[in-house]
């Protein structure tokens, strides 16, 4: 049963679980150790292994502990089970974990004190680094996936602002759910998450909450949480760039869709044009991403053009910088 103080900054720290037996128990002990945490929710999502088991002795032997599958306890992804989470949370704020990262010491300090001393806050993001749990994880996230140790927005950004300059629209970073605290209610406006995206839906989250909320930087220069990287995790598998552009189009119609659907025009031209984008572009990752950094200084142009302007321009300046890498890669 719920038993909810509104004079008190309590927070659900929702976990989805999959395939996760070997890190379960490091996320349930740090989110239990902030003073902070109300409630854990774990949602166990049809795991192979042996994750359920570790979730049932969790919820034994802790209090704040609680643990829910879906129907059937079949597997419905991480979407459909943070959706879960969020439904069966108790408390007004939520934060979130994956079951192979952790949470920092002090976690909430921060997001606390923004969410207290700022009336229209919905949330706060803080940044979260990286844990390598070995020295071949380390080499592949660095030399491989030229990734970063940390995971941000560069610096703090008005709400207002928020949309057109996180990525994948601006170039000043991104969040992470892991350092994401955020009103229930302020989810549950959005939507909360799309079941049907597989990746991404955290990005597709981020962009409706930055729309439609008015979220705020906490902690942005040092972590808050940690992303375990392991051999079994999908951050360290490596796919073909026409699955991951596919992927990624999935998740820009979706946000569009839903842009469109609430009335933000802007935003949805958008998200149109990356969509276009990614449409035509079939070049490497690398030259995909590069162009792309192009493109968004484009994009940011939305808010002062007139959309009927803006279409002519637009294109001939797509189709040159295009033109430039798809001809540097036929040259390699």
């Amino acid at each position: 049963m719920c038993a909810i103080s509104s004079f008190e900054f309590k927070v659900s720290i929702v976990i989805p679980v999959f395939n996760a037996e070997k890190f379960i128990e490091r996320a349930v002990e740090s989110a239990l150790s902030q003073a902070e945490t109300a409630e854990v929710i774990l949602v166990e999502d049809g795991s192979e292994d042996d994750s359920y088991e570790v979730c049932q002795s969790l919820n034994e032997n802790y209090e704040r502990v609680q643990l829910y599958i879906h129907n059937g306890h079949i597997n419905k992804g991480a979407g459909a089970t943070r959706n879960l989470g969020i439904q069966k949370a108790c408390f007004d704020y939520i934060a979130f974990l994956d079951a192979d990262d952790f949470y920092l010491e002090n976690r909430f300090k921060e997001a606390k004190k923004v969410l207290q001393s700022t009336a229209d806050a919905d949330g706060v993001y803080e940044a979260i680094g990286v844990h390598f749990e070995s020295s071949s994880e380390k080499k592949i996230w660095i030399n491989k996936k030229n990734k970063r140790l940390i995971t941000t927005i560069e610096d703090g950004i008005d709400p207002d602002e928020l949309f057109w300059e996180q990525s994948p629209i601006g170039s000043k970073g991104y969040t992470s759910l892991d350092g994401l605290t955020i009103k229930k209610e302020s989810l549950k406006k959005v939507g909360v998450f799309n079941p049907s995206l597989r990746l991404h839906q955290d990005t597709e989250l981020f962009m409706k909450l930055a729309m439609a909320c008015n979220l705020y930087p906490g902690q942005v220069n040092k972590p808050v949480a940690m992303r375990g990287v392991h051999s079994d995790n999908r951050i360290t598998k490596t796919r073909p760039v026409e699955d991951s552009i596919t992927n990624y189009k999935k998740m820009l119609n979706s946000a569009y869709e839903w842009a469109l659907a609430n009335g933000y025009t802007k935003e949805a031209e958008s998200l149109k044009y990356l969509i276009k984008y990614s449409r035509i572009h079939r070049t490497s990752a690398i030259n995909y991403n590069r162009s792309l950094v192009n493109l968004k200084q484009y994009l940011k142009t939305l808010r002062e053009t007139p959309t009927i302007a803006l279409e002519g321009s637009f294109y001939i300046n797509l189709l040159k910088f295009l033109l430039k890498y798809v001809w540097i890669n036929v040259r390699k």
